[in-house]
């Protein structure tokens, strides 16, 4: 009896529970596929924290230096010593005091950093991590400047880069399919100069505009669709921290006031929007303003006036810009360095197909852009890894990038091939690159046609190396004039 009728039912109740682990397994993999995108987040995030620790920047005193020293400088100044006239210095052990403590001095003759504080606002949270941990450690000193306040700079970049992700996919994911976004943030992470600058220059400051652009361009299209008195205050927020960290970088406002401005709506309809939300805009106004108070405070304090340039000689010369130069020079080309993004501009030709109405915003954001950043004296901004300026709206970039992605994963099976033999060649060639510049086989500001293509995939210095580089004529190019 039992065999008879229980056996079939054992059977059968055994044949269901496979159909539903199969079926299990098939929504996982669904699952699984439609957020590639979120995975693909967390691997460049695993990948650059493998990288940072390979690297161990920290370990060698080897993260608060150059432009660093005088971001990083507000906060052991503010927090630690309660001393902006950096009197504290004398109590500093001889060799941080020189190397750390990198003022000018002001009208008043007073020291001043020549940086703003934004990266500082950005550290702060993670200033305060290290500092206790300092604290309560005796392995470590306190003042601001040993090993753990080094490593969380590091952790800084990496949660950054993570934020800065995570937003970027939040607005492409709107537009493209979750496969493209997630080729998109690989792409953008191992092919670009955004990876050398999360890992092995983690205090420079570039990551941490590349985070709050993608998080204003998230915010602003949101507050387009639909202004509200809070989507006012954080992009107002967002987009003080962006112009504290980097001054130029305030023209970022322009993407979304084009992207409204060439929208179809009637000219009546905008008119309309306008006066409806003009009290919203006045609140984004004040938000933006409320970062930059504590930077007019301080010029006040040590300059005796509220806005004081502080980069003395060196300027912005409009009338020649490097456009050329900073996109194709051997010496830090952007697209030479960062190839990678030339598909990014191939795929503005693609963008209308998918998003019509943003083409002529980035194209235009994007010349204005390259213009300003060019202008600058020192078109190849000193010691960088290709065209560092660049990476700070790689969010602008995206979207074209994107189109470009998208349009090839849909063409026939050989072009999908060669499209991904490409990026994987080009995050080859970066990781690459990246140990030659560690090394300085690739020159941090001397590289030449010669030296580009006899350094080629190598690991060594050719021989004839030194004739090879050319340093550039600082002196002319500060004066505005042509390098000798």
């Amino acid at each position: 009896m039992q065999n008879k009728y229980f056996c079939p039912v054992i059977e059968k109740f055994r044949i269901i529970m496979k159909i539903a682990s199969f079926n299990t397994l098939q929504d996982s993999f669904h699952r699984l596929r439609s957020r590639s995108s979120q995975f693909a987040i967390v691997l460049t995030v695993i990948i650059s924290l493998i990288m940072g620790f390979y690297f161990e920047k920290w370990n060698y005193d080897k993260v608060v230096v150059h432009d660093v020293i005088s971001y990083y400088a507000y906060l052991p100044a503010i927090l630690v010593h309660h001393d902006i006239g950096f009197e504290f210095g004398k109590s500093l052990p001889d060799e941080i005091a020189k190397n750390k403590l990198w003022t000018k001095k002001s009208p008043i003759n007073k020291p001043v950093l020549k940086m703003s504080m934004g990266n500082a606002f950005c550290w702060l949270p993670f200033f305060s991590i290290a500092h206790l941990y300092a604290s309560l450690d005796k392995n470590y000193e306190n003042h601001g400047y040993s090993k753990p306040y080094y490593f969380m700079i590091f952790i800084a970049a990496l949660s950054y880069l993570a934020i800065g992700l995570i937003f970027l996919r939040k607005t492409m994911i709107s537009y493209f399919t979750d496969r493209t976004v997630a080729i998109l943030i690989m792409i953008l992470v191992l092919a670009t100069n955004l990876l050398y600058y999360v890992t092995l220059e983690p205090g420079m400051s570039h990551v941490y505009s590349f985070a709050l652009i993608s998080m204003f361009i998230y915010f602003s299209l949101k507050w387009l669709k639909q202004p509200s008195f809070w989507l006012s205050v954080i992009t107002g927020l967002i987009l003080g921290l962006i112009a504290l960290i980097r001054p130029t970088n305030i023209i970022i406002v322009l993407l979304p006031i084009l992207i409204f401005l060439f929208e179809k709506n009637p000219l009546q309809k905008k008119f309309r929007f306008f006066r409806q939300n003009f009290r919203h805009l006045i609140f984004i106004a004040i938000s933006t303003f409320i970062f930059l108070i504590p930077q007019l405070i301080y010029w006040k304090i040590v300059t005796g006036h509220y806005v004081y340039y502080t980069y003395g000689s060196e300027n912005f010369y409009f009338d020649n810009p490097h456009i050329m130069d900073g996109l194709l020079s051997y010496r830090k080309g952007w697209l030479v360095y960062t190839p990678v993004m030339t598909f990014s501009i191939i795929g503005l030709f693609f963008l209308p197909t998918y998003i019509k109405r943003f083409t002529l915003p980035i194209i235009i954001f994007s010349l204005i852009n390259i213009y300003i950043i060019f202008s600058w004296w020192a078109w190849w901004y000193g010691g960088s890894y290709g065209s560092r300026p660049m990476i700070d709206t790689y969010p602008v970039f995206a979207f074209p990038l994107a189109a470009f992605i998208h349009y090839f994963s849909r063409r026939a099976v050989w072009w999908r091939m060669i499209t991904a033999l490409v990026f994987i060649f080009f995050i080859y060639l970066n990781f690459f690159q990246i140990y030659q510049y560690s090394i300085t086989l690739l020159h941090y500001d001397s590289m030449t046609k010669e030296a580009y293509w006899k350094i080629l995939m190598k690991k060594k210095y050719p021989p004839n190396y030194q004739s090879l580089i050319k340093t550039p004529d600082y002196e002319s190019a500060e004066a505005g004039k042509e390098e000798n």
